[in-house]
């Protein structure tokens, strides 16, 4: 197994295919399977629940940036206006990035 680190600003973010959004206004809620295992989901069936998450304006917004064709650095690029004069937005966003990575709700894809 390759334990080569990745450099966050080349990877590419996308949500798993089990994430759905709702926007509402300028927030966006999503929503996701708690037991992220597929075997698990089917034994479980109607009894699997949902997590519901609700980002405020700045992370709605970068959500929506998340496609799978964006790389972070390309994401941090487009938020620039929208964080206008906020220091340290770049880390900001990349330590939300990390934690819908760590959370399961989006995969890292790298570029070879």
């Amino acid at each position: 197994m390759d334990k080569t680190p990745v450099d966050i600003l080349t990877a590419i973010p996308a949500p798993y295919p089990d994430v759905t959004t709702r926007h509402d206004g300028e927030t966006v809620e999503i929503s996701f399977l708690r037991i992220r295992s597929a075997r698990m989901q089917r034994l479980l069936g109607k009894w699997c629940k949902k997590n519901y998450v609700t980002f405020d304006a700045h992370g709605s917004f970068v959500w929506g940036l998340i496609d799978g064709r964006n790389t972070v650095s390309d994401i941090i690029t487009a938020s620039e206006s929208h964080f206008a004069g906020e220091q340290e937005y770049e880390e900001r966003i990349q330590r939300f990035i990390m934690s819908l990575h760590s959370n399961k709700i989006i995969k890292l894809l790298i570029r070879n």
